[in-house]
């Protein structure tokens, strides 16, 4: 983003100082002067582990009841 002026939103796996892995959603864009030169990235960093794990719930929830509305 610093050197190519390209924004960036990923999902990365961090491993916490106890030892845990968490997820993490890391984005940012570069800041540019007035002349166009890229002189910051502003972003920020945002624990989404929770919302991994209940959108995974969440998933296999919806696949159990696919398979009994098709048993029926």
């Amino acid at each position: 983003c610093a050197r190519d002026g390209v924004s960036f939103d990923h999902v990365l796996t961090l491993v916490t100082a106890a030892g845990r892995r968490i997820k993490v959603r890391s984005l940012g864009v570069p800041v540019r002067d007035d002349t166009g030169r890229i002189v910051a990235v502003q972003g920020a960093k945002q624990d989404v582990t929770d919302l991994i794990v209940l959108q995974a719930q969440n998933a296999m929830l919806a696949l159990k009841l696919q398979a009994m509305m098709h048993s029926y």
